[in-house]
């Protein structure tokens, strides 16, 4: 029992636990886990947000979640689920190519921080009112190694007030432009918060050079 107690307590008292590679499909009774923040399950066995939901509310504290290489069958009211703990999540290589499905998650997240959406197949982001609607406290977004390809799509995301930091890189966009303005006029509208635009290995064209 002694033994039995100090396994438990050091379970307890546990902050950062990894299950990379299982075939975890559901959540079961966890133990106590009250000082846990951050759990990855990546390229695990979990087919939906149901799933999540069991294991996150099991675990107030949690506060950083990489579900990256998994694949989720989205709920048809976003609403049926909420994270409101969560400030980190990641969701690299899950399918999500389609922008929607992004903002179903980020409602589901509405305290989120920083998200990161790595090898998704992302081309398009629609609509700048929800973009900003969803992601209401996100500071850093990761949408490196997707599709894009117009430096516009990116500027869809211009109205998020809180973001401090994007990283586009490894994508295919092949030109960068923003809206015409005198050069002593600041784009005080655009990226209020902004302080770092990563558009490293793009295919971005050199105009002197043509």
């Amino acid at each position: 029992m002694d033994k039995l107690r100090e396994r438990q307590s050091k379970v307890k008292f546990m902050e950062d636990i990894s299950i990379c590679h299982s075939t975890i499909n559901q959540s079961g009774k966890l133990p106590e886990l009250d000082s846990l923040q951050s759990l990855c399950l990546q390229s695990s066995c979990i087919g939906g947000w149901k799933v999540v939901n069991d294991i996150v509310s099991q675990i107030p504290s949690l506060k950083n979640l990489d579900l990256r290489s998994n694949r989720f069958e989205l709920p048809a009211d976003d609403a049926c689920f909420q994270f409101p703990n969560l400030e980190t999540l990641i969701v690299d290589a899950c399918g999500l190519s389609n922008w929607n499905d992004v903002l179903t998650i980020a409602r589901m997240c509405p305290n989120l921080r920083e998200c990161s959406l790595k090898q998704n197949d992302i081309k398009h982001i629609v609509s700048e009112k929800l973009s900003s609607e969803a992601f209401k406290k996100l500071e850093v977004l990761i949408i490196s190694e997707n599709q894009i390809e117009d430096f516009n799509e990116v500027m869809k995301l211009k109205d998020l007030s809180t973001l401090k930091e994007i990283l586009v890189n490894d994508n295919k966009i092949k030109e960068v432009k923003l809206p015409n303005c005198d050069h002593k006029e600041r784009l005080t509208d655009m990226f209020v918060s902004l302080e770092s635009m990563n558009l490293r290995h793009n295919q971005i064209e050199n105009e002197k050079q043509k």
